[in-house]
């Protein structure tokens, strides 16, 4: 997609949106909560926030967030499930 610089503005409004959208459908299945990796200005805005007792060791602390569901948030390190995993041939 490419937006006209008239449309500024545009282009967080549309990713804003569709962070929302995830967290809706991931509530309505049933996620306990979400982790993920990102810029913190952008994330916080959505309630996912730095746990000193959750860590993920292939980023750095400062930009590891979770963001709970329905559940409190756990204790731990967190591994990714294998599917994530790139493989470069």
């Amino acid at each position: 997609m490419t937006l006209s610089h008239s449309a500024k503005g545009w282009c967080f409004a549309i990713g804003s949106s569709l962070v929302r959208y995830g967290i809706w459908l991931l509530r309505r299945a049933g996620a306990g909560g979400i982790v993920l990796v990102g810029e913190p200005e952008y994330y916080s805005r959505f309630g996912f926030r730095a746990h000193s007792g959750l860590t993920y060791a292939d980023a750095p602390r400062e930009y590891f967030f979770a963001l709970s569901l329905a559940e409190p948030i756990p204790l731990g390190e967190i591994a990714y499930h294998r599917a994530f995993e790139a493989e470069l041939r």
